[in-house]
């Protein structure tokens, strides 16, 4: 559900379009604070086949995308700045970073929604878990389990998982960072 840039869940393509409006200019000048020339001729690097794109530019097949509501698109050109973005705590305070990175790791709830499913490990509603945040622990913190769910596969193959907290807290995270 989308109130603002700040109070939102991602779990609709409504929801998913309404933060990406919310956050685009952020997004923009975090890309340019990262290095990257959105400038420079686009080629079909994102999109697989290297070919050029008619002389547009990364900037202008982005707009493209988005104007065409072409959610694929769109957050292969997102993911690309999240997974080469330095691994670095200055990150987090770039404009939009947290919402930036909630695009592209939500897409698929909101787009495909049969993704997530039951967790396949013994954890239940009632077990408590502790989430040993890997950005130097800073927000890690214990959640007695409401509901939790299994959403696939993040990068390098671990499961990405949703916990509701009796207490009405929420959490996405790789299943690796629970113990």
């Amino acid at each position: 559900m989308f109130r603002d840039r700040n109070n939102y869940r991602i779990e609709t393509p409504e929801d998913w379009w309404a933060l990406l409006e919310a956050v685009w200019d952020d997004i923009l000048l975090t890309t340019q604070q990262l290095g990257y020339d959105l400038n420079k001729p686009a080629t079909d690097d994102l999109r697989c086949d290297g070919k050029m794109l008619d002389g547009k530019s990364f900037l202008q097949d982005l707009m493209e995308a988005k104007r065409h509501r072409d959610w694929e698109r769109v957050h292969r050109y997102l993911e690309s700045f999240w997974l080469a973005a330095p691994d670095s705590s200055y990150i987090h305070s770039l404009p939009s970073w947290h919402q930036l990175c909630d695009l592209c790791s939500e897409a698929a709830v909101a787009f495909e929604p049969d993704w997530c499913g039951k967790f396949p490990w013994s954890l239940a509603p009632g077990d408590k878990v502790r989430w040993n945040d890997p950005d130097d622990g800073k927000c890690s913190r214990h959640l007695t389990i409401e509901t939790i769910t299994f959403c696939g596969q993040g990068d390098g193959g671990d499961c990405m998982v949703k916990i509701t907290g009796k207490d009405g807290s929420y959490l996405e995270c790789f299943a690796k960072e629970l113990s």
